[in-house]
Formats: structure tokens, C-alpha cells, sequence
């Protein structure tokens, strides 16, 4: 599965920023555990560049809703909530320095609605060596 990044590259190629966010849709309903992952900056661009290749360790659903800022997973039992000490590890894991990053960068791109992600984490990336 290729995966486009548009922030926190560097991040990425340090090894900070080990998962990702992404709207809930059919790219990721068979995306699984132990799947590659190929990540880019730049995609379907001149300026396109491979920056390595992971392993997803898990996907999590995830909902969060900007405005009031709540965030819980959907578990086969109900919905979880999602304290803000938890929610904050997710947000800096993420590539956020703090929970009002996280929650600003949400409600720019996506709005004040309640929308489904998946919270893709990965492990064993392969960063891909520079060719200068």
C-alpha cells in the first residue's frame, strides 16, 4: 500500500513518527496487519520520493468529532472514549506536539463533524538511502 505524506517527513525518516491517520474509506478495509506499507512524499508528482517500507502492526478505528473535542474507538462491545492523556500520546505519536495541534490540524482538514479514521501504525521501516 503506498502512503503519501505531506508533514512531518522528517519525523518519518528518523523514526519519531511510527503511525499515521487516515480517513476511514475502502483504501484501508483489507489493509491488515504484517502488510507493507510504501511511503512517499510527493506522489503522483515530479517531485516524488520514496522515503522507505514498513510493516503495519495494527489498524485502529478511531472517531473523533473537532467541535466538542471527544474521540473514542468503536470496539464489537460499543464505543470506547478516549481520555486526553491517551488521546495526547496518539497526537504526539502522530507527529504533533501537543493535543491543540492535533485537534486544529483535524479541524482545518476535515471540519466540525464527527468523522471515522483508522490509526495505522507500522513498525520495521526501512528508510531508503540517500543517493547523493
Amino acid at each position: 500500500m503506498n502512503v503519501n505524506f505531506t508533514v512531518f517527513i522528517d519525523k518519518i525518516l528518523l523514526g519519531e513518527k511510527r503511525q499515521t491517520i487516515r480517513r476511514a474509506s475502502p483504501k484501508w478495509e483489507n489493509v491488515k496487519a504484517g502488510d507493507k506499507l510504501t511511503l512517499y512524499t510527493g506522489l503522483r508528482t515530479k517531485q516524488c520520493r520514496k522515503l522507505g517500507e514498513a510493516v503495519v502492526e495494527s489498524i485502529t478505528p478511531i472517531c473523533l468529532l473537532t467541535v466538542p473535542r471527544w474521540a473514542w474507538i468503536k470496539t464489537p462491545l460499543g464505543f470506547l472514549t478516549i481520555c486526553d492523556d491517551d488521546l495526547g500520546l496518539i497526537a504526539r505519536m502522530d507527529g504533533f506536539n501537543n493535543l491543540c495541534q492535533f485537534w486544529q490540524f483535524f479541524a482545518e482538514k476535515y471540519g466540525n463533524k464527527e468523522s471515522e479514521f483508522n490509526v495505522i501504525r507500522w513498525a520495521d521501516f526501512k528508510r531508503v538511502k540517500d543517493e547523493h
